[in-house]
């Protein structure tokens, strides 16, 4: 959990007042801890007692709640003069035996009906903050499995419920969303982490594309996946490079989106204000991915100068400000532009700016799409496949 916190900034929930329902185990705990320790006033509520060794944190609480029992879920609703955030996390599974009627109605109570009361219990406080829900859902509420049918059923009306929810509160400015995780491995869960072939037999599943660990969380304003893809962020940390000295040109639509974007983004830091330039006229227009390419560049490379030409004004133009990039001294170069009527067979006219810069030693990168070939419908120009 700890790795997962540690990505946001500190205090980011601080002075906010969040509710977990189903935080004496699994998920709810692990959601509940987070904000706790990212500086909000939690409360956990479950049927079961937290255990003497769960690690409570110095902003949580937790008090015992039936969501089932409708009175008591309104009186701890009414009991909270404060609130921005409700977790839907109660949650039971009862596998083989949620074909018995008593069983199936259980599962429907805690899963999806509490949902209902416990968000209507604290919908006024919610307004008031305009604060959001969270409800969790679960990857069956897209797929089947004949041993719980009870929580198939009722983690997909969390979905519908959600959108109903969402239409009927969003007037008062509360947002309701749903998250629907996969496996975890939970005391819900244990059953398939414990037991390989328990395992072996969800990945026989026709529905299943893979199955792999958990991606780290990573959440922040200037490190972008793309420095963790690339591995640039563990590079820098062991050799003394982070592309000072270096010019990089960038081609592609604009450096911004019409709406402040690179503004916004020197703000925040992921671009440097001092050390970007723009080859004089050639800003573009578009929505701005030319301002993305920009912020991976400086994420990668931090110490680099950056300029920016823009590639979509034309074939003949784009070749212009690749030479341009060029003789403003960039010695590597990128773009993320294509051109339909550029040959396979010949040198265009951009070939032959690539190739010009090229001979005077620029490193040029060029995005080579998703783009395959035409039988597949993946190329817009016959490539003699």
């Amino acid at each position: 959990m700890s790795d997962v916190v540690s990505t946001f900034a500190p205090g980011l929930f601080k002075g906010q007042h969040v509710w977990v329902s189903g935080a004496s185990r699994g998920i709810g705990l692990a959601i509940a801890l987070g904000f706790a320790k990212l500086g909000a006033q939690v409360v956990g509520t479950g049927l079961l007692a937290l255990s003497s060794g769960e690690p409570k944190g110095e902003n949580f609480t937790f008090r015992e709640l039936d969501v089932r029992d409708r009175g008591a879920v309104r009186a701890f609703g009414a009991s909270l003069p404060d609130l921005n955030v409700l977790v839907n996390a109660a949650g039971i599974a009862r596998p083989k035996d949620e074909w018995k009627e008593e069983v199936y109605l259980e599962v429907m109570e805690v899963n999806l009906n509490s949902i209902m009361w416990t968000s209507t219990a604290v919908r006024a406080q919610l307004a008031t903050t305009r604060g959001s829900i969270l409800n969790i859902a679960s990857m069956l509420s897209f797929l089947a499995d004949p041993d719980v049918p009870a929580y198939c059923a009722s983690k997909t009306g969390v979905m519908g419920l959600t959108r109903s929810l969402a239409y009927e509160f969003g007037r008062q400015g509360v947002r309701v969303n749903a998250l629907a995780p996969g496996y975890h491995k939970t005391e819900m869960t244990r059953v398939h982490w414990e037991n390989p072939a328990v395992e072996q037999t969800i990945a026989a599943r026709a529905d299943v594309v893979f199955i792999r660990p958990a991606q780290k969380a990573r959440q922040n304003s200037i490190d972008s996946e793309g420095d963790y893809t690339h591995q640039a962020i563990q590079a820098r940390a062991y050799f003394p490079a982070d592309g000072t000295g270096i010019k990089v040109g960038v081609l592609s639509d604009s450096i911004d989106n019409g709406s402040n974007a690179l503004a916004a983004a020197i703000s925040m830091g992921n671009i440097d204000a001092a050390n970007s330039y723009v080859i004089p006229s050639q800003a573009g227009t578009g929505e701005g991915e030319g301002l993305a390419m920009c912020e991976v560049v400086h994420d990668l490379a931090p110490g680099a100068t950056i300029y920016f030409a823009t590639a979509s004004a034309g074939a003949e133009q784009m070749a212009s400000n690749i030479v341009a990039l060029a003789q403003a001294g960039c010695r590597i170069i990128c773009d993320d532009e294509f051109y339909n009527d550029e040959s396979r067979f010949q040198d265009m006219v951009i070939a032959q700016a690539v190739k010009t810069v090229s001979d005077l030693g620029v490193l040029y990168f060029s995005c080579a799409r998703n783009s395959g070939n035409r039988d597949s419908n993946m190329s817009s120009t016959w490539q003699g496949d």
